[in-house]
């Protein structure tokens, strides 16, 4: 239990956190409004090979498995710059994000199986909502391109009692 705490305790405030979303756009006179959707679950990472399947074994006797979900929802103005079939895109808004990251811990053992409820599953939960800046690159045509998108968020918004370590958006404030 030591180790785990002490391992939780060395985990950075912000950690990049990348999303697979989808955005639409509504041309204005100048610019557009943008309205996004991001998501990341362990699932995903499980079908592209970068999350392990059956949990990992801790300590003889004591295995973990790991659960993430992570959201963001955007709503933004942003301009463009359109080369073709290439574009550079930025923008302002406004955004909430949240997640969690839940570990179940398992064993065999009956001795251990008793301190398992101990463990606090939902140490491990943010969320937090606030002004959003974002830039981007696009790739294809204008009506359907693929998007690199990197944002940053200062949250005005987090619910209380959680503390607020996280400046950045993709970060994980932990709670």
């Amino acid at each position: 239990m030591e180790a785990l705490t002490s391992g939780i305790a060395g985990l950075p405030e912000i950690v990049p956190l990348p999303l697979v979303g989808v955005s639409l756009a509504f041309p204005l006179p100048i610019g557009a409004l943008e309205v996004g959707a991001s998501l990341l679950t362990d699932g995903m990472l499980r079908g592209l090979g970068g999350w392990p399947a059956e949990g990992v074994e801790l300590a003889p006797g004591l295995s973990a498995d790991f659960q993430l979900a992570a959201w963001r929802l955007s709503y933004s103005w942003g301009l463009g710059l359109e080369l073709g079939l290439l574009a550079a895109r930025g923008g302002l808004g406004v955004g909430a994000f949240g997640g969690n990251f839940l570990v179940e811990f398992s064993s065999p053992d009956p001795e251990i199986q008793e301190l398992l409820p101990e463990l606090c599953p939902e140490a491990f939960r943010w969320l937090a909502a606030g002004p959003v800046l974002w830039a981007g690159l696009e790739l294809g045509p204008p009506f359907l391109r693929l998007s690199l998108l990197g944002s940053a968020s200062c949250p005005w918004f987090k619910p209380q009692g959680r503390p607020g370590f996280s400046r950045f958006q993709g970060a994980l404030p932990w709670a």
